[in-house]
């Protein structure tokens, strides 16, 4: 995996790849503490800039139409600021997959819910009869952040310690597992 080797991250970056119909919809979250952010995203091949749009703070979405679904795109999101700029990988996407941290949809049929979401302070993650094993909360880079296992059809995650951004929760239970993605404010 070629890693775009201009400048660096101190802190990180949030993604999220959408696909609804035939477009689909970049978004990316820088998460460094710089002024002055603007946002591009690069396609490999042929290679392309493209300015993308301030959401809010430093999260920057972008929406390209016409795509086939099954086609395979690779973007990359460059992040320019007061000082210097920083890009992201190259990320390969499947158009009409959902994205690593979207949700999965395996589940909800057992009545998943999640509130408040984004959160301040903790998230409820409930369902209608079937008991969660466990639950197990990771950060954008795929690290674990919080373990637990509540043997019930409601559980409480404290986000209290956690950092603003976006994390995923794996929800085990006696049917598989499913994935929700989780925003701390």
């Amino acid at each position: 995996e070629a890693l775009a080797g201009q400048g660096s991250f101190s802190t990180g970056y949030n993604y999220s790849f959408t696909t609804s119909g035939s477009e689909v919809t970049f978004t990316f979250e820088l998460l460094d503490d710089k002024t002055g952010v603007i946002a591009y995203l690069w396609k490999e091949t042929p290679f392309s800039e493209t300015p993308m749009s301030n959401v809010s703070g430093k999260i920057f979405t972008k929406t390209i139409t016409g795509q086939t679904p099954g086609a395979t795109l690779r973007y990359a999101c460059k992040f320019a600021f007061a000082g210097g700029l920083a890009v992201t990988k190259y990320f390969s996407y499947v158009v009409g997959d959902a994205c690593a941290l979207s949700t999965f949809d395996n589940l909800w049929k057992e009545g998943f819910k999640v509130y408040p979401n984004p959160t301040q302070n903790s998230w409820i993650v409930k369902t209608k009869d079937i008991k969660m094993s466990s639950i197990k909360v990771f950060d954008i880079l795929g690290k674990q952040v919080l373990s637990l296992k509540p043997e019930a059809v409601e559980a409480n995650i404290d986000a209290s310690q956690l950092k603003s951004g976006l994390y995923f929760a794996k929800i085990d239970t006696a049917n598989g597992s499913s994935s929700l993605k989780l925003v701390r404010q």
